[in-house]
């Protein structure tokens, strides 16, 4: 009479266990098309902002390009204002050697 019993009761557990097996799998599914359905609007939200990443890049890139000109100008006006300063000090001194080849 046991045994009786007990082929109904495996039954039963194993329709349950069947039943835990298909909702584990249900939720599963489940889990993974909220996350591809999550991971599509983190794409989207991220294609939405290139322009903005690519303006900032942009603002970004030619504020260091301004910077370097304005370093480039300075040092170039530097240099200048030494090279006429040497030129003004050397014409002086070929205009006394000049003028002292001519005297004597």
């Amino acid at each position: 009479m046991a045994d009786d019993n007990i082929l109904p009761r495996l039954l039963a557990v194993e329709k349950r266990a069947e039943a835990m097996v298909d909702e584990a799998e249900r939720q599963r599914a489940d889990i993974l098309h909220a996350a591809g359905d999550q991971a599509r609007r983190d794409e989207l939200r991220f294609e939405s902002r290139i322009p903005e990443i690519h303006a900032d890049f942009v603002n970004k890139a030619e504020a260091r390009a301004r910077q370097a000109i304005a370093e480039l100008e300075l040092r170039y006006n530097e240099r200048t204002r030494y090279l006429r300063d040497q030129a003004a000090e050397r014409r002086e001194e070929a205009i006394s050697a000049a003028l002292d080849t001519l005297l004597r």
